[in-house]
């Protein structure tokens, strides 16, 4: 058993995929010890959907609910993100900037922040509605047992172990991916170029942080994705006589769907696109078989059914009750309000043009390759537009080696099924929101990394279709050099706004730099009251270490991705 055990951490320690994995999170908790409290996307209102079902042991109320007193209390000393829209620096409290500005503040600042509370946190409603109220609970009750044994900590150590429960469960998530990847090629390199891309998409896809490395529900969703994309890959290693085993599995994947759902709504469209997928592929295998149409059609649609059955048996209570309460099936925020304001044909018509609707799409891709954190501030466009293009040349890649070797149905193609009807999903979005008029708000294009998994597979088969030219291997290695500078650098800029050092200012979205910007010793001096500066050093450091292990590793005793 002891040789074992070191035969296996030998193992690992030759693992360029468990090196990759370590040096992102790592990285993640780098991000973590340096964001300051409640500066992730929404967090104010994700605090109050977890105190409700920690506290008070029941399921928000969408409409009814309000945010939290205890975030109240603290936003009343401590700073806030900027506004998102102009101007930008009146976001109803103080900016960072503001808070460093007077040693009173920054006294009240520190107290608010580094204070254990008198008395544990409790939910009690103030301020506006909880928008996050829209979702399942799932990841709430996941998170309960951390805010309870956290809660009378002061704010700054509370929500750092509440955000490394997400961020963990996301890593989890990832691993697992990454590992049944690899496992599922009979080819070694095609293996372990997916398992590799998938556990390396947070370096070249550098916005997974600020969207997994907070409190929020999204982390969750990559959990139940990278276990659900383990099952279907076994599922699509099964042989086709065996039909009690291929239900079964069918039932599994349809079971940790269904927990997907009872966390986030997008787990409808890719469980549909999923159900699709299964049954194309068996409905074809069955007529190359020789089988009638009418006998294909039943076998194809044999483990779709099953899935699609304990997923609706599980979670569909959940969005039939949004459906009869709230008229929308997802129960989204933005369809309710939507719904509210009038008709939608008639709304779209009114305020739709081919302009504003290529701008918001460029705006939703835009938002999945770099967006920041909860203040949204801007670096230059043409550096966020490089790392996208680099993204979009690898997908294209892609996509087009799906239809010259025809690989639809096979795993090469299932990300297509998967994460298609998420696009299609979040295009209507974007119309939704162009109907609302100017009180429409751009479509976040971050949720797209809940589907790292089966994306990141999607990088390793672009990427390995661009490395059989000179040009295609610049683009696949540049894109990724490009992508480690570039997060490097919005992280630092991110610490400038933290540390009042720049600011958002006006109707610029840019970053605006202030007396400090670059002065390191006091932009330290000041993160150290709102963050964790010289943790999130040391971890960025660990992260370098690993990644470099991984290269070195990987060049070692592993075989050419090509």
């Amino acid at each position: 058993m002891v040789f074992s055990f070191i035969a296996m951490r030998a193992g690992l320690l030759r693992d360029p995929i468990a090196w990759l994995l370590a040096a992102g999170f790592l990285a993640g908790l780098g991000h973590l010890f340096l964001t300051p409290p409640f500066e992730g996307f929404d967090e104010t209102a994700h605090y109050a959907s977890l105190q409700i079902v920690a506290d008070e042991h029941r399921i928000p109320i969408y409409g009814k609910d309000s945010l939290s007193r205890d975030v109240a209390d603290y936003m009343r000393a401590a700073p806030r993100a900027y506004a998102p829209g102009p101007p930008f620096e009146q976001n109803g409290g103080l900016t960072y900037a503001e808070a460093f500005a007077s040693p009173e503040r920054i006294g009240a600042m520190r107290a608010a922040v580094d204070d254990a509370p008198l008395a544990s946190r409790r939910y009690a409603p103030e301020g506006d509605p909880d928008w996050q109220a829209q979702h399942p609970p799932l990841a709430y009750v996941a998170l309960s047992p951390v805010y309870l044994a956290t809660k009378a900590l002061d704010w700054k150590t509370h929500l750092f172990f509440i955000r490394l429960a997400c961020f963990a469960a996301a890593m989890i998530g990832l691993a697992v991916g990454a590992v049944a990847a690899r496992r599922h090629f009979p080819d070694r390199a095609a293996g372990a170029a997916a398992g590799l891309a998938i556990a390396a998409w947070p370096f070249y896809a550098p916005m997974f942080f600020p969207e997994m490395a907070r409190l929020g529900n999204d982390s969750f969703c990559l959990f139940f994705m990278g276990l659900s994309w383990a099952v279907l890959l076994r599922l699509l290693n099964m042989p086709a006589n065996a039909f009690a085993a291929r239900l079964k599995t069918a039932a599994a994947l349809g079971l940790l769907l269904g927990l997907g759902a009872l966390t986030k709504a997008f787990f409808l469209p890719a469980t549909a696109g999923i159900c699709l997928y299964l049954f194309l592929r068996d409905f074809f295998a069955a007529k190359r078989a020789g089988l009638t149409l009418v006998k294909a059609g039943l076998k194809g649609a044999a483990a779709a059914t099953i899935l699609a059955g304990v997923f609706a048996a599980l979670s569909g209570w959940w969005y039939l009750g949004k459906l009869l309460h709230e008229g929308s099936l997802s129960g989204g925020n933005d369809f309710i309000m939507l719904k509210e304001k009038g008709d939608f044909a008639a709304l779209l018509a009114q305020n739709f043009s081919i302009p504003l609707f290529t701008r918001r799409i460029l705006s939703l891709y835009l938002g999945f390759v770099w967006a920041g954190t909860w203040s949204f501030a801007k670096l230059p466009f043409h550096s966020v537009a490089i790392l996208g293009l680099g993204f979009s040349a690898i997908i294209l890649a892609w996509i087009y080696s799906l239809y010259k070797d025809r690989l639809w149905l096979r795993a090469e193609g299932a990300p297509l099924f998967i994460v298609g009807p998420v696009v299609l999903g979040l295009v209507y979005h974007v119309l939704t929101q162009i109907a609302a008029g100017p009180d429409g708000i751009i479509t976040p294009g971050w949720y797209l990394h809940i589907f790292a998994v089966p994306l990141g597979l999607s990088i390793a088969i672009g990427a390995r279709f661009l490395w059989l030219s000179l040009a295609g291997r610049a683009v696949v290695l540049g894109g990724l050099v490009f992508a480690l500078f570039f997060g490097a650098l919005a992280e630092f800029y991110q610490l400038t706004l933290f540390s009042g050092c720049s600011a958002k200012l006006g109707d610029d979205r840019a970053y605006h730099p202030l007396a400090c910007f670059g002065d390191i010793g006091t932009m330290w001096s000041r993160l150290d009251i709102i963050a964790n500066p010289w943790g999130g050093t040391a971890a960025f450091i660990l992260a370098a270490g690993a990644f470099a292990a991984a290269i070195y590793v990987q060049r070692r005793f592993g075989r050419s991705l090509p």
